[in-house]
């Protein structure tokens, strides 16, 4: 079977190969039910996963797929072809493998970035007593999301968010706009004002399945930054903690460091991964993204700010829901194998190293 084939279309297919490989290896797949939205065709949503290794393992390897919808063919496809070339034989005795698919099913099915409520996963792990106040993004909102969308709106919103760039710099407009807020929520990259059903779904499955874990290596799957098929190990634990050394100790020199501005990325406040540090405080967590670059950047954004107008003050099932959401699949998820085949082979790697680097005793190091 070819690399490309373990990548799904959609998110229907995504489920349905993610739990068929799960069962043809003898694993029995969990399934959650996001029960306050639907798919585009009203059928219900669901996150799943599996857990592959002894229940009682002190060292796991957390993979995550989908966190931002749109990105979950990625993921999904990384984590099915694991189970069907069943890359789980010959496991360390004291190492488990938990797999969470489509966590963010609502975004996987609608081919969005966003969860419910047009809540950006990567913003919402915060604590929302003290919500992070991002000023420059409300110089560009009206611009990004204007009242009015035509044929000729692209290219002026392009034009305008190129004058701010000319004028603030790249690295302040990336903070603007990617860095994420809270407080338009008819913008882009919003974190929400409340914890969303995946973020409780991810503090039960750390509840119920990691409390005896002493060390976890966290691996979350993301698309649409970076130079065409490269994987960018995108490590945002503190520059100068023991957690980085054990990322490049384990991943070697692909690991960039966002804190110290290493990264085209900026800082993000309530990030999925480094919530594992908070919700499960008895382990050494080791946390990295993938990040698998896709279309130009310009592309990929002018795909984001098509969407979010479009169920911000469009008809998200007009005539237009089709042609939006193939352009943001196209901008997340190139399905051609000069793209798949060299992704699946790294992410494959990254994950053989975590396992790596916990079972050699890379977890405990410490700075000298």
């Amino acid at each position: 079977m070819a690399n490309h084939d373990f990548f799904p279309a959609d998110y229907q297919s995504a489920r349905l190969g993610f739990i068929s490989a799960c069962k043809e290896a003898g694993f029995t797949p969990e399934s959650f039910e996001n029960a306050s939205v639907a798919a585009p065709d009203k059928s219900k949503l669901f996150a799943d996963c599996v857990w592959v290794g002894p229940k009682d393992a002190s060292n796991v390897v957390v993979t995550i797929a989908g966190t931002h919808g749109a990105e979950g063919s990625y993921g999904s496809g990384c984590q099915t072809g694991w189970l069907r070339e069943r890359r789980f034989e010959n496991l360390p005795d004291d190492l488990a493998i938990l797999h969470i698919h489509s966590i963010n099913p609502h975004g996987f099915a609608w081919l969005r970035r966003v969860s419910e409520g047009n809540v950006d996963l990567n913003r919402n792990f915060i604590d929302f007593a003290n919500l992070p106040i991002n000023e420059a993004y409300a110089e560009v909102h009206s611009l990004i999301v204007p009242d009015e969308w035509s044929s000729e709106t692209p290219s002026k919103l392009q034009a305008d968010l190129d004058n701010f760039v000319s004028g603030h710099g790249q690295k302040t407009f990336n903070r603007a706009v990617m860095g994420g807020q809270h407080s338009h929520p008819d913008g882009i990259f919003y974190g929400g004002t409340q914890p969303v059903w995946s973020n409780g779904l991810i503090a039960n499955l750390a509840t119920e399945k990691l409390s005896q874990a002493k060390h976890i290596a966290v691996i979350d799957m993301h698309t649409g930054l970076g130079p065409y098929g490269y994987a960018e190990l995108i490590c945002r634990h503190p520059a100068d903690s023991d957690a980085l050394r054990r990322a490049r100790q384990w991943y070697g020199d692909s690991v960039t460091a966002a804190q110290a501005g290493e990264s085209e990325t900026p800082p993000v406040d309530g990030n999925l991964r480094m919530a594992f540090n908070r919700l499960c405080p008895q382990a050494q967590v080791t946390a990295i993204g993938i990040e698998v670059g896709t279309l130009p950047l310009d592309q990929v954004l002018m795909a984001l700010y098509t969407d979010n107008w479009l169920h911000a003050k469009g008809d998200p099932t007009g005539p237009a829901h089709k042609r939006v959401m193939l352009d943001m699949r196209n901008a997340f998820y190139p399905d051609a194998s000069d793209w798949t085949e060299p992704v699946y082979n790294r992410t494959q790697e990254v994950i053989e190293q975590a396992i790596n680097g916990l079972e050699s005793g890379f977890c405990s190091l410490r700075k000298a």
